[in-house]
């Protein structure tokens, strides 16, 4: 299976979970990034899987996105994307620096930022994940700002590994840092960065 895996995504990050020590050979044909022997405590999971959230993360800090506005062409880092918002057929990309508008659909933003960690909350609003502090009733909240969000895909950003590692600290008590821990680790372990479908990503 992993083989396979690997034929079709150059990027994804393989982790093996096994009791059998010697498939570790078959891992290094494979380049899994990981290779977890059973049986194995929460806190040396944890660890490991937070090992392998970082260096996927590091990589896809340097992807970016180019855009082209007013003849002028832009390259933002994804890292320093918050959301995208269509208004009519204006692509408005919120960034750490400011706001560039673009022509183009939200359908567009989709197939090219969702790998990476976007999610869609609404008809008109694109989220990252990574700078998600907290959801409440309909809102989502990105740094300072405030976004509304479908019943829907609020539980979207549930399943989808909402309870970052910046959430599970402020989080209390350990049953809180499992389930949040646990959730980055299936991100981390379902992470795929497929370049095919960015394909406005560089």
């Amino acid at each position: 299976v992993a083989r396979r895996v690997r034929r079709e995504d150059q990027d994804v990050a393989i982790v093996f979970i096994t009791n059998m020590a010697n498939y570790a050979l078959q891992g290094y044909e494979v380049e899994a990034m990981d290779f977890i022997v059973k049986p194995y405590t929460y806190e040396v999971f944890q660890f490991r899987m937070d090992r392998v959230v970082h260096r996927v993360e590091r990589k896809k800090s340097n992807r970016a996105v180019l855009l082209t506005s007013n003849d002028q062409v832009y390259r933002v880092l994804l890292s320093e994307l918050l959301y995208v918002e269509v208004a009519q057929h204006t692509l408005i990309y919120h960034t750490e620096q400011g706001e560039i508008a673009v022509r183009g659909s939200m359908r567009e933003a989709e197939k090219a930022l969702m790998p990476y960690g976007f999610c869609k909350c609404s008809q008109s609003y694109l989220i990252h994940l990574r700078f998600v502090t907290r959801v409440k009733d309909d809102e989502v909240f990105l740094n300072k700002e405030r976004i509304h969000i479908s019943r829907g895909s609020k539980k979207e950003l549930i399943r989808g590994g909402i309870y970052s590692k910046r959430m599970r600290r402020k989080g209390k008590g350990k049953d809180n840092e499992k389930t949040a821990g646990s959730m980055d680790a299936a991100c981390a372990a379902g992470a795929v960065l497929d370049n095919r479908l960015g394909r406005g990503c560089v």
